[in-house]
């Protein structure tokens, strides 16, 4: 179980980030989008699909990225904690 839980604290930074990546390259099509809508003369479907990719694609870039630190940290806290058990002397 624990080897489980180690592994998911390594990969999971990972994941993330390719998410985080993936959410980037969407959220510039949107952007895409929205300004291709407007120079059109669509201002209201702009507005819309600016709104939208904010909603569908920044707030899981930020989530992700807080996400990421948190998970980084623990995962260095554990190793710290695991290395001090292992060195500590044994009474």
């Amino acid at each position: 179980m624990r080897d489980r839980d180690n592994h998911q604290l390594e990969t999971s930074p990972r994941n993330t980030l390719s998410a985080d990546k993936s959410h980037m390259v969407l959220a510039i099509l949107g952007a895409g989008a929205a300004f291709c809508a407007a120079a059109i003369g669509g201002i209201g479907w702009a507005l819309l699909r600016l709104f939208s990719n904010l909603a569908a694609n920044v707030w899981p870039i930020l989530l992700q990225r807080s996400t990421r630190v948190r998970l980084t940290s623990l995962a260095e806290r554990q190793s710290r904690g695991e290395s001090r058990a292992r060195t500590r002397p044994s009474t």
